[in-house]
């Protein structure tokens, strides 16, 4: 294998100029590339000079400005941005310098407590929701709609209004009092589907052979490798949580509309709602009036004459007026927040690298001020290594204070994994998690080495399986035997795992593993989770076990400081991703291909990235 070094240091550039004697002018052949590199060399300096601009205005901009809430306000709750379990405050984590474009993510936990914080602030009167597409997942928009429920009982009054609304939006939307929408606007009520794409065709085109190992008849990560269709198991396991999911949208938008169940099924399955002014004669939603007559109606509800004089807090100012009122006690609840895919290499805040979120345990484990811990888990998995690393430092913390799980809109695979030491599980019923299961995949190249690319490999070794795993090749039946051997014994211990956690014999366990996924409500029934409930409510368990009173919360593991990662945020998306969306190509199921080969082989991870829209 050949290596190729990065040459460090200066470089030069040699311009070769041929001079026309005659009538003394330049000509070279090499001028536009002059010009090109002196330009970019002019924009790049322009660049750098609005970089230190904008940090030196971050840095110096009042942080710590106290809001004060009006009488008779409005909380105007927009949620046009990913929302995350939390987000990490970094003005250049998603601006793409290519486009000039910033949508900043929002925290879960900030809304949930902004919310909370309306419904108990004299000077809110109401909640209106302008909504467009909800970037969470449905286990998210769950823990929102409930916050709102629980607003509601205040008496205070809540609004929707969208342009549009997608079926998850529509459904968090469902529990206002009123729901109004665009005349020109639909509703994308239609039921849940889940595509998964399979690639073995397309690597028999190429010369490529997946090698394949795996325990667990439900283990439905490597089927696209291996087959061109669903298997009737991973059929079967789609179908009963995708079920179980959709009866629960259907039963909660029923409730708050008093529509039919029966009705509500058979309006998406005639996509009734997606035709112009359905969705008001079917009474999905309350009214149809432009966004300037929304305008005029909340004035009248506030009992303003202009437009201007309605009072707004935002998000950003609700979120201050909670920081205002947080404890200055001594005693902690560590919060760590485990959200994306389990990695052995740290990739970024929104990854959960092994050895950086095992320390970040130890750090609350050997902290004598923090007298609980709550794991909020986001998770479809990844690395098998990552996972045990986590795992035990979660176990040796649960034995010297209580540790609450907090399953949000996927804890499968890995993310069970780490959920299996905690003391309390909670889930929503729209959580996917489960899928205890484990699967090693690696690629045999030959073919299109050999054959298609026209590359020999000749090798000299001083024993039998030296070259092993030999990259260039397929493995013999000794090889094979180890690999499949690895993923049999990391599963057996996987299940060893949830077998002691759970309190529930190996057998119990084996029985619902197989690398099945599950809702949250299927997990509650086979025991894999205690109970319903959200972040607040894991929050309020921790408390509640250490015996907690007055406490305040610290975020784990520790945000770098955003100034530190600009960067290595400064090109935004990778650039075989930005390719690809130049194209228009949805890159999900390239960068989730990209990250399963980049992890250990041997993987604890959920089939694929399950979306619910």
């Amino acid at each position: 294998m050949f290596k190729q070094e990065n040459l460090k240091g200066s470089f030069h550039r040699v311009y070769y100029i041929r001079i026309d004697k005659k009538h003394n002018t330049l000509t070279s052949t090499k001028m536009k590339q002059f010009l090109k590199f002196t330009l970019a060399t002019i924009v790049g300096f322009f660049l750098a000079i609005f970089l230190v601009i904008m940090i030196g205005a971050i840095a110096f901009s009042p942080k710590d400005k106290k809001v004060e809430l009006a009488e008779n306000s409005i909380f105007k709750l927009e949620l046009n941005g990913p929302i995350f379990d939390r987000a990490v405050d970094n003005p250049f984590s998603n601006f793409d310098f290519m486009t000039g474009e910033s949508i900043s993510p929002i925290g879960l936990y900030d809304i949930l407590t902004s919310i909370r914080e309306a419904g108990q602030n004299d000077n809110i009167k109401g909640i209106y929701m302008d909504l467009s597409i909800v970037q969470g997942g449905m286990a998210t928009k769950r823990e929102i709609r409930n916050a709102l429920i629980d607003f509601k009982e205040t008496g205070k009054f809540i609004y929707a209004y969208a342009d549009n609304y997608t079926q998850g939006t529509y459904y968090l939307a469902s529990v206002a009092d009123s729901i109004f929408i665009n005349p020109l606007g639909v509703v994308e009520w239609k039921g849940l589907s889940s595509q998964v794409a399979f690639v073995v065709g397309f690597l028999e085109k190429i010369g490529v052979e997946p090698q394949v190992f795996r325990y667990g008849k439900f283990k439905g990560a490597v089927e696209p490798y291996l087959r061109k269709d669903l298997s009737p198991e991973n059929r079967e396991q789609i179908a009963v949580f995708m079920g179980s999911i959709w009866n629960t949208m259907v039963n909660e938008v029923s409730t708050s509309r008093g529509i039919e169940g029966v009705q509500l099924n058979m309006i998406a399955d005639s996509l009734w709602a997606i035709q112009r002014g359905k969705a008001l004669e079917l009474g999905l939603v309350d009214g149809q009036m432009y966004r300037d007559e929304m305008n005029a109606f909340l004035m009248e509800k506030m009992g303003v004459e202009d437009r201007e004089d309605i009072e707004y807090a935002t998000l950003s100012d609700m979120k201050s007026v909670v920081e205002d009122r947080e404890s200055l006690s001594l005693d902690k609840i560590a919060v760590i927040y485990a959200q994306g895919e389990i990695v052995d290499v740290d990739a970024g805040e929104y990854t959960i690298a092994g050895e950086k979120f095992a320390k970040a345990v130890r750090t609350a484990r050997e902290d004598d001020k923090v007298k609980a811990i709550v794991l909020r888990i986001n998770s479809p998995g990844g690395s098998g290594f990552a996972s045990d690393l986590i795992w035990r430092e979660l176990n040796l913390a649960k034995a010297e204070k209580p540790l609450i799980i907090s399953q949000g809109d996927l804890a499968a695979s890995g993310g069970y994994y780490l959920s299996a030491p905690g003391d309390t599980i909670l889930c929503d019923p729209t959580t996917i998690t489960g899928s205890i299961g484990v699967f090693g995949l690696l690629f045999n190249p030959n073919e299109l080495l050999t054959e298609k690319l026209g590359l020999s490999f000749d090798t000299e070794k001083t024993n039998a399986h030296a070259d092993f795993p030999d990259m260039t090749d397929s493995f013999d039946e000794f090889e094979a035997n180890i690999i499949q051997n690895q993923v049999n014994e990391f599963y057996e211990s996987f299940v060893e795992i949830v077998s002691e956690g759970r309190s529930m014999s190996f057998e119990e366990v084996d029985a619902i593993a197989q690398g099945r996924v599950w809702s949250g409500a299927n997990a509650i029934e086979n025991g894999l989770t205690d109970g319903y409930g959200g972040l607040l409510d894991a929050i309020d368990i921790a408390a509640s076990k250490a015996g907690l009173e007055d406490y305040r919360l610290v975020d784990l593991p520790e945000v770098k400081d955003p100034f530190q990662e600009i960067l290595a945020e400064f090109g935004g998306a990778p650039a075989d991703e930005q390719i690809l969306a130049q194209w228009g190509i949805d890159g999900s199921y390239y960068r989730d291909m990209k990250i399963i080969l980049n992890n250990n082989p041997i993987q604890a991870r959920i089939p694929y990235m399950i979306t619910v829209k």
